[in-house]
């Protein structure tokens, strides 16, 4: 073929295959184009290998962040929904929360104005109202060649010798100093996680005490249960299983808001959340694991409150959406545990997001836990680094992390000395013991 015709086909089907590969969440998931790293390598292996989120960050961007034509009203009075109405929306929904003392009524904005610029409307009409879009919020887990199938063992059951805890795979437990006889803290503790669904069948996690109920919207299609599976197994997973925990004796409720959205993805919307967070303060569980990240949301944020008014934890991945980002929820609410990762050298996972809604870190990069299919693998993202406080915070008793109160929980310091916008206190620690109130074996 001569040169300039070459050059010709070239230059066509370059932009195709370019446009083929970023729009394949495949493409995403296993990192790789033609046998090479498509994303700069940021893990700990010095080998290649991504556990970025960079591609998932770029299909997200994708996608909108709240529901289409759809807007809330929060607590709304007769007059304001009357008001509404003349303005030509629609109810189409009224719910009462219970639990949260909530009730959210769901409108469509009148034909052609959207949801944007119905907020909008609302809020110059009928400002006395409390009104806002019906928020998505996404898994923080990477999904960068780290994250792809070729990461998890290939068979089911009890992890080899050379993975079994402690061991190079579960650097997590070790550098914050979790030890055997902590795990036994468990018994009496009741955590609560929002996230997906989970796969009780799974061997880490069959025969534990775990109660599941979903709160996504009707007529969605389920969604994945590897996230809500994996993030689970950090804290739940059996001793001597392929995915061991941290708290294995403890009793755990999750709650299911995503649903499938789109190829390989997930969402919930803020109701969902909502509604997840209202079941389980009703269970009284005493720390709440939220692996998932968003736009600010005023039924969100009310949510949340009238949870931790209740004397519950919130615990939340603070998000995978890089340093500059504008922080993300619920992990930027005030009372809020926001969590970031670092990996094994104690380096800030570069994709976490920074600022004062940092409070601790914790292991968050190619971390050891539960897979699909019955297998064991590594997984990275602020979602994994989460249930390390999570748990240490169950059973250590201690409150919110103001290092000021003396009732926050030990950290190493990390990066700029004292609290810094990207380790917050530090890497946080176990404590020697657990509370006096919690039985053990």
């Amino acid at each position: 073929m001569s040169g300039p015709r070459f050059l010709q086909r070239l230059l066509i089907i370059l932009p195709v295959a370019a446009t083929i590969w970023i729009f394949n969440p495949a493409g995403w998931a296993d990192g790789r184009l033609g046998g090479m790293s498509a994303l700069a390598d940021d893990d700990d292996d010095d080998k290649g290998g991504d556990d970025d989120d960079d591609g998932d960050r770029r299909v997200r961007a994708l996608r909108p962040d709240f529901v289409p034509g759809e807007v809330l009203l929060l607590n709304p009075s007769e007059a304001g929904l009357t008001r509404s109405q003349a303005l030509g929306f629609t109810i189409y929904s009224r719910e009462i929360i219970a639990g949260l003392e909530l009730t959210v009524a769901r409108l469509r904005p009148p034909q052609g104005l959207g949801a944007i610029n119905g907020l909008a409307l609302l809020r110059r009409e009928i400002p006395e109202e409390v009104s806002d879009l019906n928020h998505l919020y996404r898994p923080q887990a990477c999904r960068g060649a780290i994250c792809s199938p070729s990461a998890w063992l290939p068979e089911s059951g009890t992890l080899p010798a050379q993975l079994a805890c402690p061991g190079q795979q579960c650097y997590g437990q070790r550098m914050v100093g979790w030890t055997a006889e902590l795990a036994a803290c468990g018994h009496g503790v009741r955590i609560g996680l929002v996230d997906t669904g989970i796969d009780a069948r799974h061997p880490a996690l069959a025969g534990q005490r775990i109660k599941t109920v979903s709160f996504a919207p009707a007529l969605t299609s389920a969604s994945p249960t590897r996230h809500g599976t994996a993030v689970l197994a950090l804290l739940a997973g059996k001793p001597g299983s392929v995915a061991p925990g941290l708290l294995p004796h403890a009793e755990f409720f999750a709650a299911d808001v995503f649903h499938a959205a789109g190829a390989n993805g997930m969402e919930a919307d803020a109701v969902s959340v909502a509604r997840g967070l209202a079941w389980l303060k009703s269970e009284r569980v005493s720390v709440i694991n939220l692996s998932l990240a968003g736009p600010e949301n005023r039924l969100v944020e009310a949510a949340v409150g009238t949870t931790m008014s209740a004397g519950i934890q919130v615990v939340a991945a603070v998000g995978n959406d890089g340093p500059s980002a504008a922080p993300r929820h619920p992990a930027a609410l005030p009372g809020v545990i926001g969590v970031t990762g670092v990996d094994s050298r104690l380096r800030a996972y570069r994709s976490a997001g920074q600022g004062p809604q940092v409070d601790y870190a914790a292991p968050g990069v190619a971390i050891w836990t539960a897979g699909p299919r019955g297998r064991g693998g590594l997984a990275t993202g602020t979602s994994f680094a989460a249930p390390f406080v999570a748990a240490i915070l169950a059973i250590s008793g201690k409150g919110a992390a103001d290092e000021k109160s003396g009732d926050a929980a030990a950290a190493q310091d990390l990066g700029a000395a004292g609290r810094d916008p990207v380790f917050g206190m530090g890497l946080i620690q176990a404590p020697l013991r657990c509370r006096p109130t919690l039985a053990q074996d």
